[in-house]
């Protein structure tokens, strides 16, 4: 259905008819003769761009129709003053952290002495039957035996080890790289070589999460994110300890309702928490950590951008290996087929794990919440799925990033997995 558009309430009071219309006066959205949009957001509101102009609609009263018939940039899910942060439409996507593991490589100088050397090529922990005959008949400039070592390894590699290739960057960097990134890279050498890992290296590792949760007690991993999947998830497939828990076990699994309520072991769970919900209420993540652990990085713009910003050379190919903060950078909402203005590349984001907690936090498996809610009315929209996956931006180690476990709590995972890569922005409301 197209939308009405009207410059003034006289125009519109006088000639409107059954639908969507819009009165340019005021950026006010009519639907059927009710105005439907607002000034002032709220969690779960359709965030939509009128004339240039901020509005948001209510879920529960949008229809098909009518989110269909005007620019719906996002839904709203947190406000804070005169700031709200809002979630993209398509929320299915998946991608890896990173598609590639390079090393900068730097061979020894004793390697270009013009004598045969036989060197043993580790990969994935693994010593390379084969070894890597060198021998280098060149001029004494550094520039060009780099070259003829990565060009004759490269070689190598092609025919001993097809998921890693070698070349020479655009800086005059030799980069050893797993080019087919589908398997833990785990200890990687040359003989006469160093390696320095580079993936990654781009942001700061948080290694040591030590946020909280809400029982005040520090946790490394495994606190829960999403309250409803974490209640049902765990309720069957939670732990059941061997011995009295006193309290929330830090970085472990919570456990199961049976053994909460019945078992005998559970009577200091029981006497602390009272029932399984608030035990589960408990073993939540706690927000808002300044200064602790992962969740001190409160948004996932400056990271997303400088892993977008690197590239590398991928069969010959040049890309950058980010692919999840890649998927989220180029982002762009869209209405009728353009880029809502304002909305598009490089004005989202993908989540630091303190904007995945506060998004996640209240997600229902059912969609009942205000932020599922009508999401899957917009075309070509889809709803979070709080049973499935999603990366947060955020670095855990040389080898993994922080991410949403499909249970409904924080866990780290690494970067050559594929998860759902949610976007996020913000802004601030009109006057």
């Amino acid at each position: 259905m197209s939308l009405q558009i009207y410059n003034n309430w006289s125009e519109y009071e006088s000639d409107h008819v059954a639908g969507v219309s819009l009165i340019l006066s005021d950026n006010t959205v009519m639907y059927n003769g009710q105005n439907v949009s607002r000034k002032r957001p709220k969690v779960g509101d359709f965030y939509v761009k009128i004339n240039g102009k901020k509005r948001f609609i209510d879920p529960y009263t949008a229809t098909s129709e009518l989110v269909n018939s005007i620019p719906v940039v996002g839904k709203v899910y947190r406000v804070s003053g005169k700031k709200f942060y809002f979630v993209g439409g398509v929320n299915n996507h998946s991608e890896q952290w990173s598609n590639v593991c390079d090393y900068q490589i730097v061979p020894d100088s004793s390697l270009f002495d013009d004598a045969l050397h036989s060197l043993t090529v580790t990969l994935q922990n693994t010593a390379i039957a084969t070894p890597f005959e060198y021998t280098y008949r060149g001029e004494a400039d550094p520039e060009a035996q780099l070259a003829d070592f990565i060009s004759k390894l490269n070689s190598w590699l092609a025919d001993h080890a097809a998921k890693w290739e070698a070349y020479v960057d655009q800086s005059g960097r030799g980069i050893l790289q797993m080019s087919t990134y589908n398997s833990y890279e785990s200890v990687c050498s040359i003989t006469s070589c160093t390696l320095t890992k580079l993936v990654g290296t781009e942001i700061a590792a948080e290694t040591t999460n030590t946020t909280r949760n809400e029982n005040g007690q520090e946790f490394n991993y495994y606190q829960v994110m999403c309250y409803d999947r974490a209640l049902g998830y765990f309720a069957t497939s939670g732990s059941t300890p061997t011995t009295a828990p006193t309290n929330i076990v830090p970085d472990q699994a919570p456990v199961t309702r049976v053994f909460f309520e019945t078992n005998v072991l559970g009577a200091n769970l029981r006497t602390l928490f009272g029932t399984y919900e608030n035990y589960i209420e408990k073993c939540q993540v706690h927000l808002e950590e300044l200064n602790r652990g992962v969740m001190k990085f409160r948004t996932g713009k400056l990271m997303t951008e400088k892993l977008s910003q690197k590239t590398v050379l991928r069969r010959g190919d040049e890309e950058c290996p980010y692919a999840a903060a890649v998927w989220a950078h180029r982002y762009g909402a869209m209405s009728g087929g353009n880029t809502i203005e304002g909305h598009g590349a490089g004005t989202w984001w993908s989540p630091s794990m303190y904007e995945l907690g506060a998004l996640m936090r209240g997600i229902k498996t059912d969609y009942s919440d205000p932020v599922s809610y009508g999401m899957n009315l917009v075309n070509g929209w889809s709803r979070i799925s709080p049973a499935s996956s999603h990366w947060s931006v955020c670095r855990c180690s040389g080898v993994s990033a922080w991410y949403y476990s499909n249970y409904g709590i924080v866990l780290y995972s690494n970067f050559y997995n594929s998860f759902r890569v949610l976007v996020v922005s913000a802004s601030t409301i009109d006057d």
